[in-house]
């Protein structure tokens, strides 16, 4: 550890002073860093009863001596620079101090400025840069589009171009589970419920699930096309409204419940799209909202899974259809109920 010692002399020059109170003072910093008589955190000054004093543990900076005074630097001992082991540390790391190698490549070597002009003579000047520039956007000119290399026409069963953009194409005729109205996600979903309504255990009537109700539509007298009725949601602005409740009873290996349905909402931008809370015993609740393409009168398919494994067999339960359309100058429809159990 590097010491910092000096002495003191008095009016005679062969004479030195001990016992004074003395203070070390950072130059840059202002503050008293070592004392004879110290004070918090400042260093001990050792005075050697012989004239001479020393403190161990400076950093490296610029100091001022003080003798018997806060104000008045010991003329002969003032800005004193005091190099200590950092200095050295400082000086051997070779990150913060790189060798110029010309011939280098490292992270750690540096160029002169000679190779750096050596370099730079390579490369190609700013006119040569704006030739290559113009050359690039002349290639760069013409758009393109999918139909450029797919046409529109015999893309393949599965797919198209709608709008410039390439799209899963749905075919589906017998509409009963997917939609040709939905995208390849939201019927894959649909997909997904009808392989697990498929999958339950063999319950008390018939294997795999059981229809608990389905909407029909029937004339006693027949005389022209059937039509399902629709289940009409309209001005419930604030809260969700019963518009059908379907009394069921549980056996012992249902445990969940598949409510598939038709909804629409006829105005092609409403201020928010209509829902759908299908409940049992007014505690297990599943939400469904209307999508975008199901607006202005076309039909989409959606569901609703409840799991019902914590249902008694020993009561009647009872499943209920809300509605809410918080738009009131747009109706909402909702037909073709089915609800399965498995």
């Amino acid at each position: 550890m590097a010491r910092f010692s000096f002495g003191l002399f008095g009016q005679d020059s062969n004479e030195l002073l001990s016992g004074q109170l003395v203070k070390i003072k950072n130059v840059t910093t202002g503050d008293f860093v070592a004392s004879t008589t110290p004070e918090g955190i400042q260093l001990k000054l050792t005075d050697n009863n012989d004239g001479t004093y020393y403190v161990d543990g400076l950093p490296s900076g610029l100091y001022s001596v003080y003798v018997n005074s806060d104000t008045n630097a010991q003329e002969e001992l003032q800005n004193i620079p005091f190099l200590n082991e950092d200095i050295l540390a400082h000086l051997n790391n070779a990150v913060i101090h790189r060798s110029i190698n010309d011939a280098g490549v490292s992270a750690t070597d540096l160029w002169s400025a000679a190779k750096i002009i050596a370099q730079l003579a390579l490369k190609g000047d700013l006119s040569a840069l704006n030739a290559l520039a113009a050359t690039v956007a002349l290639k760069a000119d013409a758009g393109h589009v999918h139909s450029d290399y797919l046409p529109a026409t015999g893309v393949s069963a599965d797919f198209q171009i709608v709008s410039n953009v390439l799209g899963f194409k749905p075919n589906f005729t017998l509409q009963t589970i997917l939609s040709n109205t939905m995208n390849l996600n939201q019927n894959l979903e649909l997909l997904q419920n009808a392989i697990e309504s498929l999958s339950g255990s063999t319950g008390s009537v018939g294997a795999g699930y059981r229809v608990v109700y389905t909407d029909k539509a029937s004339d006693l007298t027949p005389s022209g096309t059937l039509e399902f009725e629709e289940y009409v949601i309209d001005l419930m602005t604030s809260t969700f409204k019963d518009f059908l409740l379907i009394p069921f009873h549980k056996f012992t290996p249902d445990s969940t419940l598949l409510v598939v349905f038709e909804m629409t909402q006829l105005s092609d931008a409403p201020a928010a799209p209509p829902q759908v809370k299908v409940w049992v015993d007014d505690s297990l609740s599943k939400l469904v909202e209307c999508q975008t393409v199901n607006f202005g009168g076309v039909y989409g398919v959606y569901s609703a899974v409840l799991s019902i494994a914590g249902l008694n067999t020993t009561s009647i339960h009872t499943i209920r259809l809300q509605g809410l359309n918080a738009d009131p100058d747009y109706v909402a429809k909702v037909r073709k109920v089915q609800v399965l159990a498995y």
